[in-house]
This record gives structure tokens, sequence and C-alpha cells, in this order.
């Protein structure tokens, strides 16, 4: 049975088929019960997390619960006004530190097409943070360093998902470098001697260090390191939408590459991995029997009407909850030592890989 979402004596009840009464009279140790039914009853109420629950109650009835806190979430949009720019399942598992950590959040996004110095504004600046209301702040996405460090002296920051060279602070990241190796092996396990790259960008750390494992990996394996496969994309392409111009050359680019030896292409992130997918199926060629793509974070809201291609699984929910505990952390111990916590990506194979020369 699955476990209720408010855990009480009804629920618990509910979930081992007896009556409240009986339940009851289990928890408080009275007379008419079973020693099997109040050792059924006392398991069940610690695995729904029943004493738990009354545990919190009877603390914040007390006042030991923390103090109340807002946390700021401060992120950059890739795309749209309208849709926060932060997934789900980093709220989801945030909120459920929420009650023993006792917090609220505040979302605040800048789109990426805005200087994100904008931030600094006291008069573009929401409520909480120009208040000073703030204790702490999450900073998601691509913001440049001095902003951030700027932020920090507002109020504590740490840093998520993509880490930020050169800032002495806390910060939540991937282990890029790890992850695209990982698909550069795959690709070379099955049969692939040239592959190309598509969508660095210097000014983006997540793609530079994406970049970087994708040399590593072809280092490893004493393959080739081909400059002309690879393909620069600048920073507006891969963070907003349109920009049709900008992907046909580069798609165009790909294509001859393709045509004249390049069996696979390593996307720096879905996004650039979607337009390359369009673009080749376009221009008549066909994945993977003709050439293998793969991306990178498993996330890209949109897709263009391409299949999933091969990327990498982001532990998003287990990045969450470190960022915010990390952030807690530092609240409490301003003068910590300064941490930076990687996440391994692994491979998620959805088919967009196959040996060199399937359908050639």
């Amino acid at each position: 049975m699955a476990t209720p979402t408010k855990v009480n004596q009804q629920s618990i009840a509910q979930h081992l088929n007896v009556s409240v009464a009986t339940v009851s009279k289990a928890l408080s140790n009275a007379g008419g019960v079973s020693a099997a039914t109040r050792d059924k009853v006392m398991r069940a109420a610690s695995d729904l997390g029943y004493q738990a629950a009354k545990a919190r109650q009877a603390d914040r009835q007390a006042g030991r619960l923390p103090k109340h806190r807002f946390i700021g979430v401060l992120a950059r949009s890739s795309y749209q006004p309208g849709v926060f720019a932060v997934p789900r399942s980093y709220f989801g598992a945030i909120r459920e530190l929420s009650t023993d950590l006792n917090f609220t959040l505040v979302p605040q996004e800048i789109l990426h097409s805005k200087d994100d110095h904008d931030i600094l504004n006291p008069e573009m600046q929401p409520p909480a943070l120009k208040d000073g209301s703030l204790s702490g702040m999450l900073v998601m996405g691509q913001w440049s360093a001095e902003v951030i460090r700027e932020l920090n002296r507002i109020a504590p920051c740490v840093v998520a998902p993509f880490t930020i060279p050169g800032l002495e602070l806390d910060q939540i990241g991937l282990d890029h470098n790890a992850g695209v190796s990982d698909i550069v092996r795959h690709l070379h396990g099955l049969g692939h001697k040239r592959i190309g790259f598509f969508g660095r960008c210097h000014s983006l750390s997540w793609s530079t260090e994406r970049f970087a494992g994708f040399v590593n990996g072809l280092s490893r394996l004493n393959l080739d390191y081909d400059p002309s496969a690879v393909i620069d994309i600048a920073e507006a392409p891969l963070m907003e939408e349109g920009h049709d111009a900008a992907w046909a050359g580069h798609i165009e680019r790909a294509h001859a590459l393709t045509v004249g030896g390049v069996t696979a292409w390593v996307c720096s992130s879905d996004w650039p991995g979607n337009q390359l997918h369009r673009g080749l199926v376009a221009a008549g060629l066909s994945v993977p029997s003709d050439v293998s793509l793969t991306g990178f974070d498993d996330s890209e809201p949109v897709s263009l009407g391409m299949p999933p291609l091969t990327t990498t699984y982001l532990p998003r929910p287990e990045m969450g909850k470190a960022a915010i505990k990390r952030l807690f952390h530092r609240i409490n111990d301003p003068d910590a030592d300064v941490r930076r916590i990687l996440f391994s990506c692994p491979m998620v194979d959805h088919g967009t890989t196959a040996p060199p020369g399937v359908g050639r």
C-alpha cells in the first residue's frame, strides 16, 4: 500500500486495516491490544513517519524549531518568460527539507537575454532581496562571477547546478568531464573513430567543461582530435529560442562534415542536439543509421518534435537537497571552508547511436 501523504492515526489505521481506536490504544500503550498488534502498529508508525511528525509538532509547540528563514532562488531563464527556469525536480526535493529546516522559498528569475547585473539594481530587485529579508540564496543557472560575488555580500549564496570558474563560493555542480568522456567511450565502443563536437561556447562554463571532457575522452582512447570537426556556437542561440539563421549555418557545416566522414556528433546539450538532429534529418540523413548523435542533460523542454537523444541523466533531486543543505551550513557557519560538490551524470541510451556505416 502506498504511503499516505498525511501521517496521522487514521492513516496508520487505513494502512493496517484496523480501527483508529486500536491504533490509539497501541500508541498510548493502553490495554485491550495484543502485544503482536501493538508491535505492528508501532512499526507502521515508524515506517510512515508518524513519530517524526509528532516530534516536529512537539518541537514547534515548544519553540524548538530552527528560526524561520526566507531563501531566495535566483535563476537565469534560458527560454521565454512565463515558465520558471528551475525544473520542478529541484523544487520538489528542496521542499522536502522545508519542514525540518523551517524555510520558505522566494523564487525570482531573469531572462538570459537581460543583463544579469540588473539584479544588483535596487529598483529591479524583488522586495525580499531589496529589504534584506533573505537569509541566503541559491543562485541557479549561468551568472557572471562578479554578480554572484555582489549577491554574496547581501546574503550567503550557494551556486547550482553549474560551477563558475574563479568563484570562491560553495558550488553544487556536475562532473561534466567524466560524463562526456563516458559518451565518447560509448561511441568508440560502437566503432566510431571520427567524432565531432557541436555547440562549444567559450562564454558558457558548462559548454567549455563538456568540451574539455570531449577532448579528454578522445585522448584517453588515443583518438585524433580534429579541430575542424568542432563547431562553435554563440551564447544567444544556445540559451534562447529562435536564431534560425544562425542554426541553419551551423547545421549546414555539420552536414558537410558528416558527408565528409564524421560519423558521430557529441552535442554540448540536448538543445543544440535537437537542432542538429532536425537539420540532418531534413537534409536527408538518418539518425542513427547514417550518423550517431548524443546530447547532454536529458531535460530539453523544447524537443523540436524530435525523438529523445542518447544523453546523460542529471540527478536534480539530489543536487537540490545538497544545495539547500550546504546553504544552511553556510548560514550557520559563515567561516566554514568553501566546498565544491560534483555529481556524476551517467549516460542514458535513447537509441540515437549505432555502429558507423550502417546506412552508408
